[in-house]
C-alpha cells in the first residue's frame, strides 16, 4: 500500500469515529399521563439513552446516555405545557456550560411554558459556543416567554407569543424562514424605543427575515396588536431596498426610513 493510500486511510477512519463516536437520542410527545413538559413519562424515548431528565428548575436536560443529545420532537396535534399551574424554565441543553447537542422540533404542534415572573424561558447552552436549534414546522403555535442560547426557525405559518417586553431573545437568534409566520408580542406597542436594531439587542437585532437582518420598515412590519402589543410581520422588501441588504447596506436603508418619518 502507498504512503499516500495509508494516510487516506487514517483520515476516513478517524472522520468515522468523530462521526460515529456521539449517539443521539429521539424523544417524541406522547402526552400519555398529562400535557406536562416537564414529566418524563409523556416522552418516548429511543435511540442510544435509556431516559431522560427534564427539569423545570434545577437540572440540565440530561440522558442515560451520558453525552448522547436528544432530539425532542413534538408532532402533529399534540399539546404540551410547563405543567398545570406550575412555571420553570425548560433547560433543554445537554448540560450547563456546554454546547447544546440538543434540539427541538414541532411539526403542526402547539407549546406553552406557563409565563410567571422570571420563568417562562427555553434555555440552551451557556457558553454560547452553539446555540440550541428549534424548527417549528407547518402550524405550529409556541406561548413562550423567551429564549437564551437558541436558534429559532419559524416555518410554514407558525407564530409564537411572548409578554416578555423588548428583551425575549436574549443571546439568541430567531429566523422568519417564511413571510406567512409571525411573532406577537403583548407587552409593547410597536412604537415603544426599546424595539432597537443594534446587534446586541435583544429583540429585532437578533432577528432575520429569511435569512437577512431584519430591517423594520424594509422586510419586517411592526403593528399593534389591538390592545397596546406588537404583532411582527416578515415582508419582501422593495428591490432597491434588498439590494442594499445584499450589499450589507443596512445603515443606508435605516437612514432612508428616518427621512420618510
Amino acid at each position: 500500500m502507498s504512503k499516500f493510500s495509508c494516510v487516506l486511510s487514517s483520515v476516513l477512519i478517524a472522520a468515522m469515529a468523530t462521526v460515529t463516536g456521539a449517539a443521539t437520542t429521539t424523544a417524541t410527545w406522547n402526552g400519555s399521563s398529562s400535557n406536562d413538559i416537564f414529566d418524563e413519562t409523556n416522552w418516548t424515548v429511543t435511540g442510544a439513552a435509556t431516559g431522560i431528565v427534564v427539569d423545570p428548575a434545577t437540572d440540565w436536560t440530561t440522558t442515560g446516555g451520558g453525552d448522547d443529545s436528544i432530539d425532542f420532537v413534538l408532532n402533529s396535534g399534540d399539546f404540551a405545557t410547563g405543567g398545570a399551574g406550575a412555571s420553570g424554565n425548560w433547560k433543554a441543553s445537554r448540560v450547563s456550560g456546554n454546547a447544546s447537542a440538543n434540539s427541538i422540533t414541532l411539526n403542526d404542534a402547539t407549546l406553552q411554558i406557563t409565563q410567571t415572573g422570571s420563568a417562562g424561558f427555553i434555555t440552551g447552552s451557556t457558553n454560547f459556543a452553539s446555540y440550541l436549534p428549534m424548527q417549528l414546522n407547518g402550524a405550529s403555535d409556541m406561548n413562550v416567554r423567551g429564549f437564551y442560547g437558541v436558534d429559532v426557525e419559524l416555518n410554514g405559518t407558525s407564530s409564537w407569543t411572548t409578554d416578555a417586553g423588548t428583551s425575549f431573545l436574549q443571546v439568541s437568534k430567531l429566523d422568519f424562514a417564511t413571510l406567512d409566520t409571525r411573532v406577537y408580542s403583548t407587552a409593547n406597542p410597536p412604537d415603544d424605543p426599546g424595539w432597537s436594531t443594534t446587534p446586541s439587542a435583544n429583540n429585532i437585532g437578533r432577528m432575520t427575515v429569511l435569512g437577512q437582518p431584519a430591517v423594520p420598515g424594509v422586510n419586517l412590519l411592526l403593528r399593534h396588536d389591538g390592545s397596546g402589543g406588537t404583532i411582527f410581520k416578515p415582508i419582501i422588501p422593495e428591490p432597491s431596498s434588498l439590494a442594499l441588504l445584499a450589499l450589507g447596506g443596512v445603515p443606508v436603508v435605516l437612514r432612508r426610513i428616518r427621512r420618510r418619518l
